[in-house]
């Protein structure tokens, strides 16, 4: 029989147009059975019905657990029950549906399960995963034992996987649950506080977006000068366009490894860039780009940092890149790769994975940059 884990997830900050769309979402939940299921938000009556989503294949896919009920649903949060582990690929899908009108919905998820085995909390900007913290048995012992003066590791029997006396046990199972409680609660409060200190709509950000230099050396080594000049010369007017979406007064350079030239526009660019006529100037011209990183990187100086999940997202459509840059919710340099429409890497490191990287000087390496030219003192 599966254990069970209670969760409660918050709507932390959603405008009004989400909250209607979540309201109508919630209007599918049956109420007339012993439970009502989490899965019921995504029956639509066409693509979806209730009995193809009450199959465990399309639960344990969409949902994550093999079953998930809830018991309270408004606004502000949502309450429920799960086997064995939080709906966090549900949570993901209801993210991905309201995020369409909030982009940057901050939603959190706190999840306990009844032994307890495990606690934690994770805090999603958009549908993004950004921020997470899990605690295994071992954990939630150390956490407690910190906590109380008359308990310690001595009490604990690691071979029998027991407290040594009955007194010691009836003291942990009196206070970890408020003090996992506290943990939850001071983790997502203090992430959700960053994510306002670093969320801005109206001070400038410098964002790094990076191309691979494939396309454009096959073109210079086999279809020819004008091929080549005429595939930078889309990739700019492409960049400057869907960037001019985001920010009307969006600034734009190339970076040739040691500072920053500002293209006004494609003239500014046939003049400054595009001025090559055989394949050697042009492997002067973008040595660093051809010889050191492999990547064509233009800087973009761009009103606001909450645009990963839109503006930016937008962008990716018919083409790939990575953007590096500040991130509401993160210290430091973030990293997404976008691909064809859709994210291509993670923000942030997942519960479950440390392929996704961010914050950190080798990621910037890889690219071939250093952080300086991500700070707005650097275009001075």
């Amino acid at each position: 029989m599966a254990n069970n884990v209670n969760f409660v997830i918050s709507f932390d900050k959603i405008n009004n147009k989400a909250k209607e769309l979540l309201n109508s979402l919630y209007d599918r939940i049956r109420t007339d059975g012993e439970h009502s299921w989490f899965f019921d938000i995504f029956v639509d009556g066409k693509i979806l019905t209730y009995e193809a989503a009450s199959q465990y294949s399309w639960s344990n896919q969409n949902i994550g657990p093999k079953w998930c009920y809830l018991e309270e649903w408004d606004e502000e949060r949502i309450v429920g029950t799960s086997a064995w582990s939080a709906p966090d690929i549900g949570l993901k899908k209801l993210l991905g549906i309201l995020e369409k009108e909030d982009p940057n919905i901050v939603t959190s998820i706190s999840y306990e399960d009844e032994v307890p085995d495990f606690v934690g909390a994770q805090l999603y900007l958009g549908k993004n995963l950004i921020n997470s913290k899990h605690l295994e048995d071992d954990d939630i012992r150390k956490a407690v034992i910190e906590k109380l003066d008359n308990l310690s590791f001595e009490d604990w029997d690691e071979e029998e996987f027991n407290w040594k006396t009955s007194e010691k046990e009836d003291l942990f199972q009196d206070n970890v649950w408020e003090i996992t409680s506290n943990i939850q609660v001071d983790f997502i409060d203090s992430k959700i506080n960053l994510i306002h200190k670093n969320f801005n709509d109206t001070d400038l950000s410098v964002f790094s977006f990076v191309f691979q230099t494939d396309d454009f050396e096959e073109s210079l080594n086999e279809e020819g000068i004008d091929n080549a000049k005429k595939y930078l010369r889309d990739k700019y007017n492409k960049l400057i366009d869907e960037l001019s979406e985001v920010d009307s007064d969006v600034k734009l350079f190339y970076f040739d490894g040691e500072k920053p030239i500002k293209i006004l526009n494609i003239s500014d660019a046939e003049s400054k860039i595009l001025n090559f006529n055989t394949k050697e100037e042009a492997q002067k011209i973008f040595k660093f780009s051809l010889t050191n990183s492999n990547t064509f990187v233009f800087l973009a100086i761009i009103k606001g940092n909450n645009h990963w999940s839109s503006g930016f997202l937008k962008m990716s459509k018919n083409t790939s890149f990575s953007v590096l840059g500040s991130y509401p919710g993160q210290k430091g340099i973030c990293v997404q790769g976008y691909y064809d429409g859709d994210f291509d890497t993670g923000i942030v490191i997942s519960p479950d994975s440390d392929n996704y990287l961010m914050n950190d000087d080798e990621k910037l390496e890889w690219y071939g940059i250093k952080r300086e030219i991500l700070d707005l003192d650097f275009f001075k």
